[in-house]
Order: structure tokens, then C-alpha cells, then sequence
């Protein structure tokens, strides 16, 4: 079979859109004030490292709301400093704390350099590097390197100003991802309180983010100039570049069932991503070992309930979003959509590319102008993949083509939208 995959970057975000504050996420925590540090580390060795080429990123003892941070940056004051202005009064103990500093006496900061070595990847409104997580004991004169990496999304408040009222955001990103590490220490509080009293401790944010399959934030820090989205470090890269790498049923018995139990953690915590793609599944791990993260969530929305908490509601209309070769019929439209289907459509895409390597229409948009598209989500996808493109057992199995004609039908009332169904037909 032709490997006919290529990178579906076509996004329609890409200018300034009105967008509905009807759902969006929870309030945002409160992010860190931070200070540059370019003095000297201890290494695992113990001995000094001057830091010649990159800075540490360190807490600076106060905080503040991240509306408060971009008004500061948005209309700085004539002179000095501005990044302490907003502040609260750096109580310790407030709920906000993204970060993993805790009550043991340990601090943490983070070491990056801007070279081309440490250049993740370029993001929206800024650039990823790779990092290294610094310890201390409270009260000690030097930071200590660890062997934990992170990733350090770098970001202009000149960059966000200017993108003022795109519907992928910063403050959406952070809200989600703190939303969700909330939501994951909520269920385990829950969870000790019956089974110890609740005495047992919080698990890190790389820990959480292996289990729930959702990145989760290690620290979000503020200064003047930048504002510092910090993770947990993902060494495998996109799935988008591993796509090569795994069988079918390496994608059945491995990826899927990830994926979709990162898609489960988000239906709990009430949150649609909207832009689930090959791109947005990053890699930790090798072997037995790896696991599949959801990350991105710079478009996300909350996903509202009736009054008795239980009963979905469609999400109100919004703007087209994500990537168009992903998109479901919903979004493309700009109508009424269920957030659960959102999500579940480009998760098909995503699991069609992973076995054929190639879009199923040819990354065009989902138009009802598009004959290949009407066809295949019309309920004929089996037919078409094996009349049409001649597919046949090697290629692909009947249990995946059927769980996929089953997953991309056009017509919401038809398309199977259960976590449950769809796991028990992945292991048939």
C-alpha cells in the first residue's frame, strides 16, 4: 500500500475570531512570579556548573491571576519592574500552586537554554525547549540539577497580546491542564479518604500524567517579557512521527486504548479538547514502557450538564477550530455539537491514519461537497476501503474498518460515541 500520509497542518484558526465565554474552562489558577538566575548549580556529582549559555527560572515568592499578569504586560508602567504589581500577598497557602513545591521544604526551579539543541518545537505563540528540573532545600544557598527533563514552552506577552482574541489561548491551555490535575487529586483525595483516610501522598505531575494520559503542569511562571508553560518532558515526540513505527494491532491493543482512556479522564473532568490529532499525542517512554499523551489544550471548552448533572448538553455554537482534516461535520458547520463526538471523530481519524498511513479523503474538508467524504460517512467506508482502494485482510482487519464506519458517520444519531462500545469492539 502507498504510504500517502502527510502532515494535516491545515488549520482554520489562524486569524482572530469572536468566540462564546458560554463554556469555557473553570477559573484559571493563580500563576508564579519568577526571577532569571545565572549564577552556578551542584551537579549529581556535587560539583559546581557555571551556567554560561541558558537561565534558571525561579519562583519569586509572589502571585497572581493570569488576567492580572496580561493586563500588567498589556499596559506596563513607565518605569521598573512590573511583573510583582498584581501579586497577591504570596500566602503559601494558596490553592492556585500549579507547581509540584510542597510542604516538604523542597523548592524546584528550571534550567533552559535557547540553542538548537534544547528547540523542541515551535508553538503558537512561542517555542518549546527542553529543560531540567533544579532542586533545593529550603534555606540553601545552591540549586541542585536532577535527572528529570521538562518541557519549557516559552512564550512573548507580545506574541499573546498581539494574538488577542484567537480562539487557541494561553489562558485556556492553563486552565484546562490545571483543571485537570484539580480534578485527578479530587478523585484520588476521594478515593484515600475510603480506603486510608486520606494520608497518602499526591503523586508528581509526571506520575499523574503516565496514569490519566493527559500532560499535566509541572509550574506556570510569569515575568516581564515571557510567560512559561512547564511539563513534564515527552522523549518519543508527535505519534504523527512515529506513525510508521506500529502494526494494526499495535494501534488496537496499544494506542487506542490510551488514547482513549485520556478521552475518558476528559468526559469525567467535563472538558471537550477540539483539537485531537496525530500531532497532539505525544510519546513517553519506550517499549512496554510508553505511553500516549494528550497534550495541546489551548481550545478546549467545559462541556455543560443539565441541573441534574447527569444529562450532556450540546455545546453552543462556535467558530470552526483545530485542524480541517480532523474536524468533525459539527464543528466544520459551525453548529450545536456534542462534546464527547467532538473529540471521538478525530480520534478515528487519528486510528485510520495510525493502520493506513494515509487520510481517509484525502485530508479534505468534511463537505458534504466532497463525494469521497459523502460516501464513506454515509455508511460505506468497508465498501469503499475495499472495493475502491482495494484494501484487503493484510492491509487492514474487518474488525477495524467496521469500528471505524461505525465511528465516522456524518449523521450524529449514527455514530458510535460510547467509550464503552467502542473499547469492547477494539478487542472483539
Amino acid at each position: 500500500m502507498e504510504n500517502r500520509r502527510e502532515r494535516p497542518n491545515d488549520r482554520t484558526e489562524t486569524q482572530p475570531q469572536p468566540r462564546s465565554r458560554a463554556n469555557q474552562p473553570p477559573t484559571e489558577p493563580t500563576i508564579n512570579c519568577c526571577a532569571e538566575f545565572t549564577g552556578s548549580i551542584r551537579g549529581n556529582d556535587d560539583k559546581l556548573i557555571a551556567i554560561t549559555n541558558g537561565v534558571v527560572l525561579v519562583q519569586s515568592g509572589s502571585r497572581t491571576t493570569y488576567d492580572n499578569a496580561y493586563r500588567s504586560a498589556n499596559n506596563p508602567p513607565a518605569s521598573g519592574n512590573h511583573a510583582n504589581d498584581d501579586g497577591d500577598d504570596g500566602d503559601d497557602d494558596d490553592d492556585g500552586d500549579d507547581g509540584d513545591n510542597d510542604d516538604t521544604g523542597i523548592e524546584y526551579a528550571y534550567l533552559y537554554e535557547l540553542s538548537q539543541d534544547t528547540h523542541l518545537c515551535d508553538a503558537l505563540n512561542g517555542q518549546v525547549h527542553r529543560g531540567k528540573v533544579l532542586q533545593r532545600q529550603r534555606g540553601d544557598i545552591y540549586w541542585r540539577l536532577t535527572s528529570e527533563e521538562c518541557a519549557i514552552k516559552v512564550m512573548p506577552w507580545a506574541t499573546i497580546i498581539r494574538r488577542e482574541g484567537s480562539i487557541e489561548n494561553p489562558k485556556t491551555e492553563i486552565t484546562t491542564m490545571h483543571h485537570m490535575r484539580a480534578y485527578y487529586d479530587s478523585t484520588l483525595q476521594n478515593a484515600n479518604n475510603d480506603d486510608d483516610g486520606g494520608n497518602a501522598s499526591m503523586p508528581t505531575a509526571r506520575e499523574v500524567m503516565r496514569e490519566t494520559n493527559i500532560i499535566m503542569p509541572l509550574d506556570i511562571l510569569y515575568d516581564d517579557i515571557n510567560l512559561y508553560s512547564i511539563m513534564p518532558l515527552c522523549d518519543g515526540g508527535e505519534l504523527f512521527h512515529a506513525v510508521n513505527d506500529f502494526t494494526e494491532e499495535a494501534c488496537l491493543t496499544r494506542i487506542m486504548p490510551q488514547i482513549l482512556n485520556g478521552l475518558e479522564w476528559l468526559q469525567r473532568a467535563r472538558i471537550c479538547h477540539r483539537d485531537i490529532s496525530l500531532e497532539n499525542f505525544m510519546l513517553d517512554g519506550e517499549g512496554d514502557q510508553m505511553k500516549v499523551i494528550i497534550i495541546d489544550f489551548g481550545m478546549a471548552l467545559q462541556i455543560p450538564y443539565a441541573n441534574d448533572g447527569t444529562t450532556r448538553n450540546l455545546i453552543a455554537a462556535q467558530p470552526r477550530c483545530g485542524k480541517l482534516p480532523y474536524m468533525c461535520p459539527e464543528i466544520y458547520r459551525s453548529v450545536p455539537f456534542d462534546g464527547h463526538a467532538a473529540d471521538l471523530w478525530p480520534t478515528a481519524i487519528s486510528m485510520f491514519m495510525l493502520i493506513l498511513k494515509f487520510h481517509p479523503w484525502d485530508q479534505a474538508s468534511p463537505s458534504i461537497l466532497n463525494p469521497l467524504y459523502q460516501d464513506m460517512t454515509g455508511g460505506n467506508l468497508v465498501a469503499v476501503c475495499r472495493n475502491d482502494f482495494r484494501l484487503d485482510q493484510s492491509d487492514i482487519s474487518d474488525t477495524s474498518l467496521h469500528l471505524l464506519e461505525r465511528m465516522l458517520q456524518s449523521n450524529l444519531t449514527d455514530r458510535l460515541i460510547s467509550l464503552e462500545e467502542i473499547r469492547a469492539l477494539l478487542d472483539p
